[in-house]
């Protein structure tokens, strides 16, 4: 099914007008990236659809070792994750999944 889970967590996201970070539920399925304020959300904060994301990566001023973004129309949004083995995990599962691009 599309919207079956890929991948889902806890992780840090940089909000778009405070620039302040959250703690967000994270799930990725194979048609969308979305973000929760709980676990068991049902009204997403975000969703972004492989449309939009031109790219994956550890690019951008957010040069930490756990924190990768994706692009969206032109803006970079960020996550931290918990180490530097589970930001390979998510940009390679966003990669696969969404199919997009590496830079």
């Amino acid at each position: 099914a599309s919207d079956s889970v890929v991948l889902q967590a806890w992780l840090w996201k940089k909000s778009r007008f405070l620039k302040q970070w959250r703690r967000r539920w994270v799930v990725l399925t194979w048609s969308y990236l979305a973000t929760f304020k709980d676990q068991n959300g049902k009204r997403a904060t975000d969703i972004f659809l492989p449309s939009v994301i031109s790219n994956v990566g550890s690019s951008g001023l957010e040069r930490q070792s756990r924190v990768f973004c994706i692009m969206v129309d032109s803006r970079e949004i960020f996550f931290v994750c918990e180490d530097e083995r589970e930001k390979r995990t998510w940009m390679r599962a966003i990669c696969n999944t969404l199919h997009v691009a590496v830079p």
